[in-house]
């Protein structure tokens, strides 16, 4: 079986020079083969996309032939087709049957090549995870693969976000740079556990959320004739709130605790003028309002309740939107559960006036699942996620684009 990757093949669209919107037909990979590693509650897209002076690379995770996981990453040619062959990703530690999970990738700070990061997990003891990372060269050669740390397992991913001048990556709550010869700096402690990371006046802005437990509980089982303050410990329930945390280092960190449960993550992604965070607000299991917050850079303002892009239905587990922005429009993904329980995907374009134009991105018979949402220029977006038919599971992927989009070919 070829590696199974996008085949993103170019759409030419005849598209009336105003703002209209169009997106894409769906393309589908081959199967994939399933993933193997245990289920960790972390949210994150299923893919990672990035794009460097050459063209665009996508990284994903698959069991290799020896039973684990793997990342692998491939790079499209101009016509979306994929060049050469994929690559597996190399472990940082020994242990052949250590899983690679949640890939991270990103344009190398020099436009030339990539700098991918990822978690790997030891199957006999999966509560310990290490951030790695590695530097692709323009034909993805990627280098030996580094351990930032060992640590006690995060329900957050490892990050890794470039800019003109350096490389940042976050995992399990600390950031680190990363010089041109690949020596990290670091770690920088007493940030937060985040989601999602952008760079924005050369400074990492961060996202994510954490839940605070009361200190009072609910009694699920009075009995009458007994005092409340008698309530047998089983039948003691704390409520808890989420907090959604945004930080931008050396500002502190700024937090909005609402009282509702919820495992949904935020994202968010900067023009370089403003910081936009978007996120779940509501109690995940009832439904409520997917929002976005704009922040000035480096703001130590608090965070307000956000405005609505749509509303969600009641779900479960851990998932992420995603947000990309081409300067003149931000554009976010998410997933949304359906009346027959699988997901479709919606998304949203968000103007420098707020306007907002909504988007269908994917609504089949499939569990369409966790998308990331790229920006490659000239008012075109590629979104790629996860379909799952019965246990066949592949990535698909569909262009959104505005205005007039020429084929290079």
């Amino acid at each position: 079986m070829r590696p199974a990757v996008l085949a993103l093949a170019l759409l030419l669209f005849a598209v009336a020079a105003s703002a209209q919107v169009v997106v894409g037909d769906e393309i589908v990979s081959d199967p994939l083969r399933p993933r193997l590693a245990p289920a960790l509650p972390v949210a994150v897209p299923a893919v990672s996309l990035a794009k460097d002076r050459t063209g665009i690379a996508i990284a994903w995770t698959m069991a290799n032939g020896s039973g684990a996981d793997r990342v692998y990453v491939a790079r499209l040619d101009d016509s979306g087709h994929v060049a050469g062959s994929a690559r597996e990703m190399p472990l940082a530690t020994p242990a052949a049957q250590t899983h690679e999970v949640y890939p991270s990738i990103d344009a190398a700070p020099d436009g030339n090549g990539f700098v991918a990061a990822w978690m790997e997990i030891d199957p006999y003891n999966p509560m310990i995870a290490r951030a790695v990372f590695s530097r692709l060269d323009a034909v993805l050669t990627p280098s030996a693969p580094s351990v930032l740390f060992p640590a006690p397992l995060s329900t957050t991913p490892a990050l890794v976000r470039t800019s003109h001048a350096k490389t940042w990556i976050s995992a399990g709550g600390f950031v680190w740079t990363v010089d041109a010869n690949g020596a990290p700096d670091g770690p920088f402690g007493g940030l937060i556990s985040a989601s999602d990371m952008t760079i924005a006046g050369g400074v990492p802005h961060l996202a994510g959320s954490h839940a605070v437990k009361s200190t009072s509980y609910i009694c699920s089982c009075g009995i009458p004739g007994r005092p409340f303050s008698t309530c047998p410990n089983n039948c003691q329930i704390y409520p808890v709130s989420y907090a959604l945390d945004v930080t931008a280092p050396p500002a502190g960190t700024v937090s909005k605790e609402l009282k509702f449960a919820s495992d949904a993550q935020p994202a968010l992604a900067s023009n370089g003028s403003d910081v936009v965070v978007v996120w779940f607000r509501g109690p995940q299991a009832d439904g409520g309002d997917v929002v976005f917050t704009r922040m000035p850079p480096s703001s130590s303002a608090g965070v307000d309740l956000g405005k609505p892009l749509s509303s969600f239905p009641g779900d479960t587990g851990p998932t992420r939107p995603d947000v990309a922005v081409d300067g003149a429009r931000y554009a976010a993904v998410w997933r949304v559960r359906t009346a027959a329980g699988n997901h479709d995907i919606d998304g949203v374009v968000i103007d420098a006036g707020d306007t907002l134009t909504p988007l269908a991105i994917a609504a089949t018979t499939a569990d369409e699942r966790d998308p990331a949402i790229l920006s490659l220029g000239g008012g075109t977006f590629l979104v790629a996620y996860e379909t799952i038919i019965g246990t066949e599971r592949r990535i698909a992927g569909r262009f959104v684009t505005f205005g007039r989009r020429r084929a290079t070919r």
